[in-house]
């Protein structure tokens, strides 16, 4: 069955629109947390459900129909946006703004964690290794190690270790340019595997080939 239509109105016409209706969840997470549950092995989730989570379980309120319809279609129009993953298109995650400062780097170092942890595993969802094939497992797994490694550097250079460890701003910026490309490669990994797997049936993981869900 296909997807119905919404329109997508842009990334930053989205994230004006979360802002607008006192979103709590930032936009790099909301959309990796759809992304997320798009992915998951769960098939009782619910994108209504995902939608609340957004807001902490309190939806805003509308007083007209209309304003209710736009913020269905705008939420099913990033829903659908992410979607597009599953079909061929590699994953991307929001860009941070320009790095001019230490500021700026431990910003994009926290975000980078939160779209992992707060956005994509969030919406995935809880799995035990024995669920999944030996290369979702790594993949998640390197997920996870990499919220991890964000997390520490964005400590560390909040302290006296930022200058003990000759580390440049330079540097930092190379870091997380080069550690991002890693986390789209992982996630691309996983939304096609298990779209895969969905296809072949959970009954069937144990019999999947992992090779073919790392091309």
């Amino acid at each position: 069955m296909k997807r119905p239509k919404f329109k997508y109105p842009g990334d930053s016409a989205t994230e004006k629109f979360l802002r607008r209706h006192r979103c709590p969840t930032p936009f790099p997470v909301v959309r990796m947390r759809f992304l997320g549950e798009i992915a998951s092995l769960d098939f009782g989730a619910s994108p209504a459900k995902t939608v609340e989570s957004f807001w902490d379980g309190d939806l805003p309120v509308f007083e007209r129909e209309q304003e209710a319809s736009n913020f269905f279609n705008t939420m099913m129009g990033l829903w659908n946006r992410m979607a597009r993953h599953q079909e061929g298109v590699l994953v991307k995650l929001t860009k941070p703004k320009k790095l001019r400062d230490w500021d700026d780097v431990i910003a994009a170092m926290q975000m980078r964690s939160a779209e992992i942890r707060d956005g994509f595993l969030a919406g995935f969802g809880e799995t035990s290794d024995e669920q999944l094939p030996p290369a979702l497992q790594e993949a998640i797994h390197g997920l996870k190690e990499l919220a991890g490694r964000f997390d520490a550097a964005a400590e560390r250079i909040q302290g006296p270790q930022r200058d003990e460890d000759g580390q440049s701003l330079d540097d930092y910026r190379q870091v997380i340019e080069a550690r991002t490309k890693e986390i789209e490669t992982l996630l691309t990994v996983v939304v096609r595997a298990t779209k895969e797997l969905r296809r072949l049936g959970i009954a069937a993981m144990d019999e999947v080939d992992d090779e073919p869900f790392l091309h």
